[in-house]
């Protein structure tokens, strides 16, 4: 059941209800504006700028063991793909998506590994804590497991 303007619109989801509201929304800020000549503040982040927050200056964080494992949690899992993984930390060689093993899915966390320590040390220091689509991202450092082979061969990153 729809009601008869959203008929009379051709309204069909929610999605374009929702649509309508921020055209709506902008337009009307938009005329505040231009009456009043002043910037209102925004509230919503248009999708361009929903990858990451402003960035942050990058200091290193301290690296003892000059490690260059790292693990990487709290990333979305429905919008976070390779390509905005290496966009998100740069100079990754290697990565391990971690998933259920019930159903295979992956749920927001990798092991990954950079080419240097520094690298490692730069990633921790400017990208821990900080957003990445709506989340707030934990990066450590990891310490090798003497049980299992890494960096894995098949894992690669192939430019």
């Amino acid at each position: 059941i729809r009601c008869d303007l959203c008929v009379k619109e051709g309204i069909t989801a929610k999605w374009q209800i929702r649509e309508r509201e921020e055209r709506e929304m902008e337009s009307y800020e938009q005329k505040l504006r231009e009456i009043y000549g002043f910037q209102l503040p925004s509230k919503r982040k248009k999708k361009a700028d929903q990858l990451m927050d402003a960035p942050r200056e990058a200091k290193p964080a301290p690296n003892p063991k000059n490690l260059t494992k790292l693990f990487v949690k709290n990333l979305c899992a429905k919008q976070v793909d390779q390509e905005q993984l290496c966009e998100l930390i740069p100079g990754i060689t290697h990565i391990e998506w971690i998933t259920d093993r019930k159903t295979g899915n992956w749920y927001g966390s990798v092991f990954i590994e950079v080419a240097t320590p520094e690298d490692a040390a730069m990633a921790v220091g400017s990208v821990n804590k900080k957003r990445a689509h709506g989340r707030v991202v934990n990066v450590s450092y990891s310490q090798p497991d003497p049980k299992s082979i890494w960096p894995p061969h098949k894992l690669k990153i192939v430019k």
